[in-house]
């Protein structure tokens, strides 16, 4: 029962009536759920469509069919110009493929849902690795995160299309062909469609009326499992309401101070909950494209709908020339008012009648000169609240205001049937049952972008910041992406190292099965490695770390032949880059590239005597080393296999300036227990640089691959990676890793500060076009205009990578541009692990 205290005697006698009714009806649904019997027929009555489909296709009624499309969404907002200006084109060429017997609906579900659910999705779970107290620190930062901005929402487009057709099979065939024709418009949007079947869609219909349940449909309820014959249930028992009362009875405070019992025509109560259905006006004028994506971001239950219902050419002539003519009528009239008076002429033109006569002009243009449409067109908007008050003084207030800013009139539907019509209206029915269309053309309704904004936070995802507009935290599972890859760019002091650090830690603690690997030519990313428990190496002068270029495990790999055949190919480029420093590759030395040839051949014929023994045994201690291929070549009577042997003693003895290379350690990475490595380049020479980066590049590469078959992904961060790319032969290399690293579980990241020669050089250029994401921190004025062309970034978005605050900067992920902001509390150990800044890592050991 309800609690009455401090309520009069009338109200109290209400609400208990209220209750009572309300048990009634409970107790009601539930014996006939339990029976199996069909609900009420009001409410099923309510709820306009005939029929629902297994394959998803409804029979709204008679001739009239729809299908549902769940529709990826995107951050529209985010979006440069240009691609906001080919999105744009794109919907009017699918709005013009639609016939007047077809007919459109978006809706835009807006669900607020509580923060613990979407922690619940972030928060990162313990390990037995001892590396929990890192976690805790990270829960703590992200639950801060989570309590602020627009983190409690939920957004889900859909699109259904109507036609008529007269029977399933046709229908089905019909609607079949238009999601074909246009699917391919949406994926080149970014987007894509998937094709609801049945059970999903009785799912969202549900959730309109049971909002706080997720409908599981089974078809075998509507088939007696004896004896075959129908139940006599529809698929509108498992989604109509408990209750449905439109015009219900609420109290209405009297100036005098008491109350008096009313019926309110513009909401209804559905269940436990009340509701209403807005109609929304735009008033005269241009139509902002960020309108949509802007109202459906308020935080509330909503469901955002647009009908479109297009018209013939001749139809749409004729309906242009009906609107001049009464612009133009009303004009004359005004006039000939205004002689009458003998006052000028413009006295009686009021504003609302001067913008009617300018989008006469305009649309006299558009259609019979431009070629467009028009579309009968008619948005509303459905909302609820736990009570009358909440839903009137609270939900509908704070929509209108919403709607207000983009100059958009809200107002309730009155009336039981109005209401109801509203309410069918909202549903993924895709029929307009609400007769207040505006006339709209194809450029003014591929104005209303249906695409709100998508917020980065996927379950398992790797924190990158806070959105700086919205405030979201950023959570952004790269794995998820077709171009997994990514590319940093920033100077020093602008946060880079430090975001690197910190997206590298999180792989670590939430992702069990990852492996990292960091290369840099200074020794920023040393700590981090050693302060996790992670190896690091040294390359170069006074390192004793030895690497074993030959090193190559027979027992992982699947086709022998082949494995030794692409050994043959890597020493013959590490050969190569030994002795002609990229000439080869690069084309610039002819004579060089015959004799790289000839060698080639006689590294081909020494292969099966230097990996012979190997072969037979498989045993480690008898993989070879580069002096048993350099001894091979200096037997034979090739004067080039000569050259090479005598330039390969510089790397084949302990004691030469590349004796890092001389001995049988294998690959320093074949440690199963750890899964942190890190390589230093700094003191390593001219002439060991080039085949050290070469070697690396491989080392990674064949690490991807044995990783894969034992289960682990492939982390890898290069550190100024351009490095890589002076030398042709490891460029090459590291192009192919990018472009095939994906199906090894490979995920690369490449960052630098000099932009320039990233976009100057081929390959790295190229790299770059296969980076999914890529992160802009403070970067030169000049560097980040040619960044941002490139990415196609707009002006207001380029700025956020001009002389930005640490940790700030732009995040681009498949397209999608984002500002974002980042600062890590200070004082906790995690921050310790990240920092490189001189000051705060002093006393740490190098």
């Amino acid at each position: 029962m309800p609690d009455v205290a401090g309520l009069t005697v009338k109200q109290a006698e209400m609400a208990l009536a209220e209750a009572r009714n309300r048990e009634r009806e409970r107790r009601e649904y539930e014996r006939r759920k339990a029976k199996g019997k069909p609900l009420s027929k009001i409410t099923q009555d309510a709820i306009r469509y005939e029929k629902c489909f297994e394959s998803g296709v409804v029979k709204v009624e008679k001739g009239l069919y729809s299908i549902t499309c769940d529709v990826d969404n995107m951050d529209y907002r985010n979006l440069g110009e240009s691609e906001k200006e080919a999105l744009y084109v794109r919907l009017l060429r699918v709005y013009n493929l639609f016939e007047p017997t077809t007919h459109l609906q978006w809706s835009v579900i807006v669900r607020v849902v509580g923060r613990r659910s979407i922690l619940d999705e972030v928060l990162i779970s313990h390990q037995p690795d001892g590396l929990d107290r890192l976690r805790d620190e990270v829960n703590e930062v992200l639950t801060d995160r989570a309590s602020k901005g627009k983190t409690d929402i939920e957004t889900r487009l859909l699109l259904t299309i109507c036609t008529k057709a007269d029977n399933e099979a046709e229908a089905q065939s019909i609607l079949d062909g238009l999601v074909k024709d246009i699917r391919p418009d949406f994926e080149s949007m970014g987007s894509g469609l998937t094709v609801l079947s049945g059970a999903e869609w009785l799912e969202i219909v549900a959730g309109v009326f049971w909002p706080s349940d997720v409908l599981v449909f089974d078809w075998a309820t509507l088939v007696d499992t004896k004896t075959g014959k129908a139940t006599g249930l529809t698929t509108k028992d498992a989604v109509a309401p408990m209750s449905l009362a439109f015009e219900p009875r609420i109290l209405k405070p009297r100036p005098n101070g008491t109350t008096s019992v009313v019926k309110d025509s513009g909401i209804y109560r559905c269940n436990d909950f009340y509701a209403s259905t807005l109609l929304l006006r735009k008033s005269p004028g241009m139509i902002d494209d960020r309108m949509v994506s802007v109202i459906t971001s308020t935080p509330m239950d909503m469901m955002f709908t647009i009908h479109m219902q297009p018209t013939s050419a001749e139809s749409s002539r004729k309906a242009t020339d009906a609107y001049i003519a009464a612009v133009e009528g009303d004009t004359h009239d005004r006039a000939k008012e205004a002689r009458r008076e003998n006052m000028p002429a413009g006295v009686y033109m009021t504003s609302k009648h001067v913008d009617r006569a300018q989008d006469a002009e305009e649309l006299k243009k558009e259609v019979q000169f431009g070629g467009h449409k028009l579309f009968y067109t008619t948005m509303s908007a459905h909302v609820r609240a736990e009570t009358p008050d909440d839903l009137k003084l609270e939900q509908i207030p704070k929509l209108q205001r919403a709607c207000g800013r983009w100059g958009v009139s809200a107002t309730p539907l009155s009336g039981r049937e109005r209401q109801k019509d509203a309410m069918n209206a909202t549903l993924p029915i895709g029929k307009n049952f609400i007769n207040a269309p505006s006339t709209m053309t194809t450029a003014n309704v591929g104005a209303l972008i249906p695409f709100t904004s998508r917020r980065y936070q996927d379950p398992g995802g790797i924190y990158w910041g806070v959105d700086a507009e919205s405030e979201d935290f950023i959570m952004l599972d790269r794995t998820a992406l077709g171009a997994p890859h990514q590319m940093v760019f920033g100077i020093t002091g602008s946060g880079k190292s430090f975001g690197l650090c910190r997206e590298n830690l999180q792989i670590l603690l939430r992702r069990p099965r990852a492996k990292v690997y960091i290369a840099s030519p200074g020794l920023a990313y040393k700590p981090f490695v050693q302060l996790l428990g992670g190896k690091w190496f040294e390359v170069g002068a006074g390192s004793k770390d030895y690497f074993n270029v030959m090193s190559i495990n027979i027992d992982q790999v699947e086709d022998v032949e082949q494995a030794i055949a692409d050994k043959a190919e890597y020493l013959m480029g590490q050969v190569e880059c030994m002795l002609y420093k990229g000439a080869v590759m690069d084309g610039k030395d002819t004579r060089a590239a015959k004799e790289a040839t000839l060698l080639y051949s006689c590294i081909q014929d020494c292969i099966p005597k230097v990996y012979g023994r190997y072969l037979d045994t498989h045993r480690a201690e008898d993989v070879p080393v580069l002096a048993q291929l350099a001894d091979e070549l200096g037997d034979m009577k090739v004067p080039v296999a000569r050259d090479a042997a005598q330039a390969l003693s510089l790397f084949t003895t302990t004691t030469a300036v590349g004796g890092q290379f001389s001995q049988r350690d294998g690959s320093p990475f074949d440690d199963d227990d750890c899964r942190l490595f890190g390589v230093g380049f700094r003191n390593a020479g001219d002439i060991i640089k080039a085949p050290a980066l070469f070697a690396f590049t491989d080392m990674f590469w064949r690490q991807a691959v044995m990783n894969k078959v034992k289960g682990y992904e492939t982390w890898v961060l290069f550190d100024e990676f351009q490095t890589f790319m002076d030398w042709p032969i490891a460029a090459q290399y590291f192009l192919k890793a990018w472009m095939e690293g994906r199906k090894y579980d490979l995920y690369q990241t490449g960052a630098t500060q000099n932009v320039l020669a990233v976009l100057e050089n081929a390959k790295a250029s190229r790299a770059l076009d296969n980076s999914g994401v890529v992160t802009m921190y403070n970067m030169a004025h000049d560097d980040a205009r040619e960044l941002a062309e490139r990415l196609h970034m707009s002006e207001r978005q380029m700025r956020y990578t001009v002389n930005p605050p640490e940790g700030h900067g732009v995040l681009s992920v498949m397209g999608s541009v984002m500002p974002f902001k980042d600062s890590w509390p200070k004082g906790t150990e995690t921050y310790k692990v990240f920092t490189s800044k001189p000051k705060e890592t002093k006393g740490r050991a190098m």
